[in-house]
């Protein structure tokens, strides 16, 4: 009964031991997973906000989505788009129209064809303004 005792005793200790053991390894996992999910935190808050819902204001959605297809440059979208939105002037340069609405339609083409900021949005914009003028 003794040998069965000191047995029991063995194992008891062992698996006590193997506890202690996994629970050391977890407090290590534990605490990487927490600086973890706070460096996901700190980049998550450092993104930027999404852009606000664009406002189709002078043309309605369904016909600016109708005419801005993947095959179509951007200078004939912005002319098919002129059209629709300055229908009586056309005749005049785009400085001498409602700088609202000229606005408004710039960012409409940044919006629809995701032009970011820098030369290349400067140099689009530029593209359409000579086309439109």
């Amino acid at each position: 009964m003794e040998g069965k005792s000191a047995d029991d005793s063995n194992t008891i200790e062992c698996i006590n031991d193997k506890v202690k053991l996994i629970e050391s390894r977890d407090n290590g996992l534990t605490s990487k997973i927490d600086k973890l999910s706070n460096s996901l935190d700190r980049i998550v808050d450092s993104l930027p906000a999404p852009p606000p819902r664009f406002n189709y204001t002078y043309i309605p959605r369904d016909y600016v989505r109708l005419h801005d297809t993947m095959g179509v440059h951007l200078l004939e979208f912005a002319t098919t788009m002129d059209k629709y939105m300055f229908p009586d002037e056309r005749h005049l340069k785009l400085e001498d129209r409602d700088p609202a609405k000229v606005k408004w339609f710039y960012d409409l083409l940044c919006h629809r064809r995701k032009m970011g900021v820098g030369p290349e949005r400067t140099r689009q914009l530029k593209d359409v303004r000579r086309r439109l003028n």
